[in-house]
């Protein structure tokens, strides 16, 4: 027959506010730890022979005890043990909750942080960072065909400048946020619509479709995008908005490059007399303008 020596070991930090009496039956020594307060630790060896237990070695501040079967130390080691075992699963699962939550938490400040950090305070559109990297990663989907899988349109507001200067930057932020709101109507949840600063506003529609859809966005905003506001004076201010377009990928492949067509193709729109559009289709095209 076969000897068995189960070994537990429990390391534990006791800390005890109020003890009052002692628990009959405890090994002296434990009666001693736990009214000293001290910091416990524990090491039990159960030594059995075919499932019966011949006795248990404790191991408690460098010194070793042993207990005979029968002692009443044995079921009050036996007792600890239990206790220590539960206390620390409950402790480990307490720790490992709380590690997860904190990851947890630095997730969504790190996401919100990411969120701030490429979106327009005023308007909660994308801002010029957030428009840079939402483009250098959507740009990066095409095929070699000639047919059109994007566009990407630069506004600006005709005569913005007049509004803040006859009614004040706050009626200017007004319009603001009235234009970037006109603007989302226009386009679909899936398209990218942002604030390049100012009265500078950028939309990518990514998809293959025709070039009719395009020219149907740009009219739309057209129309969409004229206001009329009155001055203490009498002044009318006619706002009305210029807009360039270059398509995707014929106008390049990347955001600069496409950036750069939708800017020459708005400076045309300007030197025509803006409140138009102008749509660029291909990288020779812009080099003509």
């Amino acid at each position: 027959m076969t000897a068995t020596i189960t070994l537990t070991l429990f390391l534990l930090s006791i800390s005890m506010t109020l003890v009052t009496t002692y628990t009959k039956g405890i090994l002296p020594i434990l009666r001693s730890i736990i009214h000293d307060f001290s910091l416990g630790a524990l090491l039990f060896v159960y030594m059995t022979l075919n499932g019966v237990v011949l006795g248990v070695l404790t191991a408690i501040d460098y010194r070793v005890y042993y207990a005979a079967p029968g002692d009443d130390s044995i079921r009050a080691a036996t007792l600890v043990g239990m206790m220590l075992r539960y206390l620390l699963i409950l402790i480990t699962s307490i720790i490992i909750v709380y590690v997860q939550c904190r990851v947890e938490s630095h997730r969504q400040q790190a996401q919100e942080f990411e969120l701030s950090a490429n979106t327009d305070p005023m308007t909660s559109l994308l801002n010029r960072r957030g428009v840079e990297a939402m483009l250098e990663k959507a740009l990066k989907n095409f095929d070699k065909s000639d047919a059109i899988q994007g566009a990407l349109f630069i506004l600006d507001l005709d005569h913005f400048k007049s509004i803040n200067d006859n009614l004040g930057h706050p009626m200017g932020d007004a319009l603001i946020i009235r234009a970037a709101n006109d603007i989302k109507s226009v386009f679909r949840e899936s398209d990218f619509v942002g604030r390049l600063g100012g009265d500078e506003f950028i939309v990518y529609m990514p998809g293959k479709y025709g070039i009719d859809l395009v020219e149907a966005k740009a009219k739309a905003l057209n129309e969409k995008l004229q206001y009329t506001y009155g001055t203490p004076t009498g002044l009318k201010i006619h706002i009305t908005t210029s807009i360039g377009v270059a398509l995707f990928p014929a106008c390049g492949t990347d955001y600069k490059t496409l950036y750069h067509a939708s800017d020459t193709a708005l400076y045309t729109t300007k030197q025509n007399g803006r409140n138009n559009y102008t749509i660029v289709h291909s990288i020779g095209e812009v080099a003509k303008v």
